[in-house]
């Protein structure tokens, strides 16, 4: 387990100087005076505009790094010296981080349906940052939800709000539904 760790840091550094930057983001919680921080959607648009064949390059090498997340989200069977760089490398959001970039580069492939799952399962980690919200709601914009959109976007403090209370775990387009629906009074 330790050794996928491990292996999964070699990967990411790889992948950051392959795309040209590193991948980090400030998150923005919606009590925030800040605007919220859309650096890796900005830096891949910079990086892949106009090469589609690059672009596939780094999601399918990001792909396989999710595929590396299922035996690194939980620590058990680490070895204690491999828990403090476990903590530490859940602290940086880096689960976060990699579903962000690939949901951004499905995005900007036009695959609009897998960046929003992408998204939501950010949001199932991190209900509080606004980024993540406004990044699935123009991926449901793109995808033809429009309505969806309207509703979501008149209704934006509202719906975070609901979500950071709703006792589901895990964010799926019927629950971002159903979170509109209560917050726009379309029940």
């Amino acid at each position: 387990m330790e050794n996928r760790l491990a292996i999964f840091k070699d990967k990411w550094g790889k992948l950051e100087r392959y795309l040209g930057f590193e991948i980090r983001t400030r998150r923005t919680a919606i009590d925030s005076d800040a605007c919220h921080d859309e650096s890796i959607s900005y830096s891949l648009c910079q990086r892949f505009y106009g090469r589609k064949d690059e672009l596939e390059k780094a999601l399918a090498y990001a792909n396989n790094m999710l595929d590396m997340i299922d035996g690194i989200l939980e620590p058990e069977g680490l070895p204690e010296y491999a828990r403090k760089d476990y903590e530490n490398y859940k602290s940086t959001n880096t689960i976060l981080l990699i579903y962000q970039l690939v949901g951004n580069m499905y995005y900007m492939q036009g695959d609009f349906q897998r960046s929003a799952e992408h998204i939501m399962r950010c949001l199932s980690y991190e209900r509080n940052d606004i980024g993540l919200w406004v990044e699935l709601l123009f991926s449901l914009r793109s995808a033809g939800e429009f309505v969806l959109f309207e509703d979501a976007m008149f209704n934006f403090r509202a719906l975070v709000i609901q979500w950071q209370a709703d006792p589901d775990k895990i964010l799926t387009h019927q629950k971002v539904v159903e979170l509109i629906d209560a917050v726009s009074g379309n029940d």
